[in-house]
């Protein structure tokens, strides 16, 4: 009889990690935008991505000093399966997920070689 191993919190927080910015890039490469505004020393970004039975939104921020942040919510086949908020900076991180359902929908979000 095998027993499940469950990730620790650190793997955890690397897959989460990792599964929003595959979400931001995909979003960035196939989505639309939203809103999008620039300063010399603040910027923001607004994208959504629909089709393949995934909707994907996200918002990001970022300010000169580097503190930023990012929110992303995924819907596949109309049910919330990720919803999360973070820090950003030139990719997402310290994410905390409100929602998160793993599942077949995270095959459809390919690996980045930004990641």
């Amino acid at each position: 009889m095998s027993k499940k191993v469950e990730p620790n919190a650190e793997e955890q927080q690397k897959h989460l990690v990792n599964l929003v910015n595959r979400c931001l890039v995909f979003t960035d490469r196939k989505g639309k935008v939203l809103a999008k505004e620039g300063t010399p020393v603040t910027s923001l970004l607004e994208m959504k991505y629909q089709g393949d039975n995934l909707l994907i939104k996200f918002f990001a921020s970022n300010a000169a000093m580097g503190n930023g942040v990012c929110r992303i919510s995924v819907k596949y086949k109309g049910e919330l399966v990720l919803a999360a908020k973070g820090r950003y900076s030139i990719a997402a991180y310290d994410i905390e997920a409100r929602i998160y359902i793993p599942g077949e929908w995270e095959k459809k979000i390919p690996e980045s070689s930004r990641n």
